[in-house]
């Protein structure tokens, strides 16, 4: 059982991408990924690479080193008794905070570098690549198939919980 929920975030209100947007993600390991972006099996340190969020980032800054950005598995350590702080996305234009807090262990991190400008939102709203920023809290992607991953299976009479709690500030000091 690996439940997540996919909203796509923009904190300037969809007047432009998010690449102006700052991001710190809590976390000194990711699940690299092969070509078809399934997991390795891999949980490697963020140390020295693109993957290193922990301090704030402005994801445009990010784009010679990742062109397409982020579509990754961020190990932010949470249990079903402990809560963690797992990310933040901030919009110095508006001052809007968002911070993600999970009992999941891991956060996929996604820039919507997928979308086509195809989709449509309110007013008229195209959301074409870079649009919106997720914060998937879940399990690691492909865990069935990866043993040194945080297990998934739910058995017969046990229980699946978790809590994730978007959290939405104005903070024009940050």
């Amino acid at each position: 059982m690996n439940l997540t929920n996919l909203s796509y975030f923009n904190l300037s209100g969809c007047k432009e991408d998010v690449l102006g947007h700052h991001v710190r993600i809590y976390a000194n390991e990711y699940t690299p990924v092969d070509d078809e972006n399934i997991p390795t099996g891999e949980i490697a340190s963020v140390e020295g690479t693109p993957f290193d969020l922990r301090q704030w980032t402005v994801l445009r800054d990010r784009m010679t080193d990742l062109p397409k950005l982020y579509d990754h598995n961020f190990c932010v350590k949470g249990t079903p008794d402990h809560m963690v702080l797992a990310a933040e996305l901030y919009d110095p234009a508006s001052g809007r905070l968002l911070q993600t807090y999970t009992t999941e262990p891991g956060v996929q991190f996604y820039t919507a570098c997928n979308l086509d400008s195809k989709q449509k939102g309110p007013q008229g709203a195209v959301y074409s690549p870079f649009m919106g920023a997720c914060f998937e809290a879940q399990h690691y992607p492909d865990s069935p198939n990866k043993p040194n991953f945080p297990s998934t299976v739910l058995r017969p009479g046990e229980t699946y919980t978790q809590v994730t709690i978007y959290k939405v500030n104005v903070n024009h000091s940050r």
